[in-house]
């Protein structure tokens, strides 16, 4: 048809003039009766709904990237943020893959992959690693995928090719991969020292902290650990109520021998995922729930089973 719709939720732009609402940026592509390419960007605030910002930018097919930059800039304009610098730019551009079908196939790895539809994650990025060589984003994604399937000779070979051939990424982007590789080995305290690092660089991402409190677990540092997951619950809501806190505080108590305190956390979590409808994370916390329950655990076994199957997840049946 020529034509695509995307659409994202962006709660961390903000208005000029430190206005506290949050913005829906929404991008319409549309190819015109030459051939060319013409992408209209929105800003809607979530408040009132109204258009607050519109711009159209016309290109060529073979120029999308540009056209999106150009794009990105007024909005950056609009917002009274600074330009991203011409470092930052190539930094950027070297972090993705070249080919655009590569890039196509990484993204439709990552979301079959946050479904734990594994195998459909793996075949993606096969595909992308196919056309792109190399690229240690794509083949750190295809480590952790044969991880959670099980296949860990596969999954630290994998991961040595994205180790070797990291230098070309941000800093940001290399420290991920290297929490990994040493994951991998086993190799607990280097994957301590570089979570508490992106911690420390990344003080507001959760997923970090949620990454360092596991490190903590597989080393056997459970005071360490003990003090990441107060450190998270104390978060200003909605992160510091994420039910993926309760998972892992559930995994600490059981860990620990407090199997009171570890069953009231599963609870929690398995109401919020409830809640959120979120299936992959419903299965986890029912799966957490069961190690605590002696009996009676039939139903929710059944209902993890097709949630999973649904899924594709068979590695976790």
């Amino acid at each position: 048809s020529g034509q695509l719709r995307l659409e994202r939720v962006d709660t961390a732009l903000k208005a000029p003039e430190n206005s506290a609402a949050d913005w829906r940026m929404s991008g319409h592509l549309s190819r015109n009766s030459e051939g060319g390419l013409l992408l209209r960007v929105e800003l809607q605030s979530l408040s009132n709904e109204y258009t607050s910002f519109a711009a159209d930018v016309p290109g060529m097919p073979e120029n999308l990237n540009d056209i999106a930059m150009r794009a990105a800039s007024q909005v950056y304009a609009w917002s009274g943020q600074n330009l991203l610098s011409e470092p930052e730019i190539i930094l950027a551009r070297a972090e993705m893959p070249v080919s655009a079908n590569a890039l196509r196939y990484l993204s439709e790895g990552r979301a079959a992959f946050a479904v734990q539809d594994d195998r459909a994650a793996i075949d993606a990025f096969e595909r992308a690693a196919k056309l792109a060589g190399p690229h240690p984003l794509i083949y750190n994604e295809l480590a952790r995928a044969w991880e959670r399937l099980g296949y860990r000779p596969r999954a630290i070979e994998t991961a040595e090719i994205a180790y070797e051939n990291r230098d070309q990424l941000s800093r940001q982007r290399q420290l991920e991969i290297e929490a990994q590789y040493f994951r991998l080995n086993h190799d607990w305290k280097h994957e301590q020292e570089v979570w508490l690092a992106l911690k420390s660089f990344h003080p507001d991402a959760l997923d970090y902290r949620l990454a360092l409190t596991e490190a903590y677990l597989r080393g056997s540092d459970i005071e360490s650990a003990e003090q990441t997951i107060n450190e998270m619950k104390a978060m200003p809501a909605p992160m510091g109520e994420d039910l993926r806190i309760d998972l892992i505080e559930a995994e600490f108590w059981y860990q620990n021998g407090h199997f009171e305190e570890g069953r009231a956390a599963a609870e929690r979590a398995l109401d919020k995922a409830r809640e959120s409808g979120e299936a992959a994370l419903l299965g986890e916390a029912i799966l957490q729930l069961v190690d605590f329950m002696h009996e009676d655990n039939e139903a929710l076994l059944e209902e993890a089973e097709r949630i999973f199957l649904t899924l594709g997840n068979h590695a976790r049946l």
